[in-house]
């Protein structure tokens, strides 16, 4: 009986136990975890511009262009940016962002391949003229005359 007791005892003060533990582990932040959903679709996005790194610059142009093809059809307006990036966007970046909805999308640091290169200018060029098409004017030199204003 007093095995049984003992037995019933420990049971109860590990259930007690338990129970105070999953009272102090806090459920994870809404916020924490939509920031942390944004940062694995950011990092996802960006993996998606690798394949230009081995690519000579001729053949990372064209894949740049059908890049950019297949983003302006899904709404994705981007100008790809590489190198040193100051921490701010400048006057014209936030214009297009705000006024065209068109993101500057950085896809490398200052070490860069030629497929980099070559993948960058093929998809800017691409669609900087698809987005000019779209809005039958030209949006970037709008976004310079309003920065210089």
């Amino acid at each position: 009986m007093k095995k049984t007791v003992t037995l019933i005892c420990c049971v109860l003060i590990l259930e007690c136990s338990i129970f105070a533990l999953a009272q102090e582990v806090q459920s994870p932040n809404t916020t924490e975890i939509k920031d942390l959903a944004k940062e694995v679709q950011y990092h996802a996005k960006l993996d998606s511009y690798n394949i230009l790194y081995p690519l000579a610059e001729d053949q990372a142009y064209e894949k740049g262009e059908a890049l950019a093809a297949e983003d302006f059809e899904n709404g994705n307006y981007r100008i790809l940016v590489y190198g040193l990036r100051p921490t701010d966007a400048t006057a014209s970046e936030e214009y297009l962002s705000q006024t065209y909805d068109v993101e500057f999308f950085p896809i490398a640091g200052c070490i860069v391949s030629d497929g980099i290169v070559g993948g960058t200018k093929g998809y800017n060029t691409t669609m900087k003229a698809l987005l000019r098409e779209k809005y039958g004017k030209d949006i970037f030199r709008e976004a310079e005359t309003a920065e210089s204003e």
